[in-house]
């Protein structure tokens, strides 16, 4: 559906309005169903190689930062995210329309998309959302600590992690 919504306008805004408008459409248990599957690789993201990566790209990047980072990657694609997953470095030939535009590798909103869409449907809050989720889903997860084998004061271990990702942004970062 990620896929679909990215032909559906220019932009992002339009494409994320197109994809609520599409899910708010949906029986609601589709809608559910929906976020579901985005969860279970939106949580696979959370690696310490890709927050690694998100901070060098960025020059910084804290929690919040790094969820938006994580979502943004999402909406690049299948292809694109577990090429990335696989290889941080890689995401450099995905970022240079941002590099173009001065902006940075974060989409916020599509975290919400499926809360819009039953919020959208039902005229619900999303404290109604999440309970649903919680009981259609099943869905147990939570969130691990991760163990970074980097340190943002070490710039000699994030140089040496990812050299490739290091030479283009390490001294010149998005954003």
């Amino acid at each position: 559906m990620l896929e679909t919504a990215k032909k559906k306008g220019e932009y992002p805004d339009e494409q994320l309005e197109w994809l609520i408008n599409h899910l708010s459409k949906r029986p609601v248990k589709d809608i559910v169903m929906f976020d579901y599957i985005f969860n279970q690789y939106y949580y696979k993201s959370y690696t310490s190689d890709l927050w690694a990566a998100a901070y060098i790209i960025m020059g910084g990047c804290s929690d919040d930062s790094f969820d938006y980072f994580r979502a943004w990657l999402l909406y690049q694609g299948k292809d694109t995210y577990e090429s990335v997953i696989n290889d941080p470095e890689g995401v450099i030939t995905h970022l240079k329309m941002l590099e173009e535009e001065e902006d940075v590798p974060e989409f916020e909103d599509l975290l919400y998309i499926s809360t819009m869409a039953y919020e959208e449907k039902t005229g619900q809050e999303d404290t109604d959302y999440h309970h649903l989720y919680q009981q259609l889903s099943n869905d147990q997860y939570v969130q691990p600590q991760i163990e970074f084998d980097w340190d943002e004061d070490e710039e000699a271990i994030l140089s040496s992690k990812f050299p490739v990702l290091w030479e283009k942004y390490g001294d010149n970062p998005l954003g």
